[in-house]
């Protein structure tokens, strides 16, 4: 996360955080931050699941 947030810090704009369900706390915590103008996340279907 840490990473995350210095990487966004560098960047001259605002940011839209896109995150896979799994990593759902990372971009959570990130989205803390002024620079971040809003979170998606993306949910997977659970293993041996049809997706349909």
């Amino acid at each position: 996360m840490i990473v995350l947030l210095s990487f966004i810090w560098c960047m001259d704009v605002l940011v839209l955080l896109v995150g896979h369900s799994c990593g759902d706390a990372v971009i959570t915590e990130t989205g803390n931050s002024e620079k971040v103008v809003g979170l998606i996340y993306i949910a997977a279907p659970d293993a041996g699941k049809n997706s349909r």
